[in-house]
């Protein structure tokens, strides 16, 4: 099932962005609901299912949808956000972790039906790691691991759980996911490096610099450089 909430102050612009997302499902066989949200404040006070994805205004009456995207930084509500704007001069504003990009008004089918594929394709490469037998955690949720003798320390957007488990084993579990070994102590995940050089990765969040391991310099920089082309291939279809 997938969840798609939809944000705009104007009923008509609801309405549009309702059909286009009907018609996108409709078309693919695939189980979907939508959550209509008429301002940023009721997008905020949403328990629902997580969203998949969140079509969201810039300018509404009330708080912005830039706003909105700085309260959800750390929030589970949704995975992505898509910026469905007329205002292009503060696509750069949109720029964040949770965004998947920027589409400007008027709404076209063709635009909205593509960054879906995109949100979908990304989603479904989102595995769940069960560390412990009740504790599962969704990699895009895994900041960075450190590791300490026979324990790791899972830094995540919310919470920082501690496993009965060595780096070895961690490695093991994330085998084919971005979350990539850097030092002997170290993983970090691939989307939340925000600047990668020769001694150190330097994460979008407001962490200290990881230090890289000599023996794992040249694994990392092949690996970020393949993770970047990947993302920019799926979405320069756009």
């Amino acid at each position: 099932m997938v969840y798609v909430g939809i944000c705009d102050d104007l009923i008509e612009h609801r309405k549009m962005l309702r059909a286009v997302c009907d018609r996108y499902f409709s078309e693919r066989r695939l189980k979907y609901e939508i959550v209509l949200f008429r301002s940023g404040e009721e997008m905020l006070e949403y328990s629902g299912e997580r969203l998949t994805l969140l079509l969201l205004d810039i300018e509404m009456k009330g708080i912005t949808g830039i706003d909105v995207m700085h309260r959800l930084l750390h929030s589970d509500k949704i995975w992505r956000i898509l910026f469905v704007s007329s205002h292009d001069e503060l696509m750069i504003q949109t720029f964040g972790l949770k965004t998947l990009g920027f589409c400007s008004k008027p709404i076209r089918y063709e635009d909205i039906s593509r960054w879906l594929d995109v949100a979908i394709e990304e989603s479904d490469c989102n595995k769940i790691i069960r560390f412990e037998d009740n504790a599962l955690i969704n990699v895009d949720e895994i900041i960075y691991i450190e590791s300490d003798g026979h324990y790791i320390r899972v830094h995540t957007v919310n919470e920082h759980p501690l496993f009965v488990m060595d780096i070895y084993e961690a490695s093991e579990l994330l085998n084919n996911t971005n979350v990539a070994r850097i030092h002997k102590s170290y993983m970090v995940n691939l989307a939340y490096i925000d600047q990668l050089t020769a001694r150190y990765v330097k994460l979008q969040e407001n962490y200290s610099p990881l230090p890289i391991g000599r023996s794992y310099k040249e694994d990392i920089k092949q690996r970020y450089q393949a993770y970047i082309y990947e993302v920019a291939k799926r979405r320069s279809k756009l």
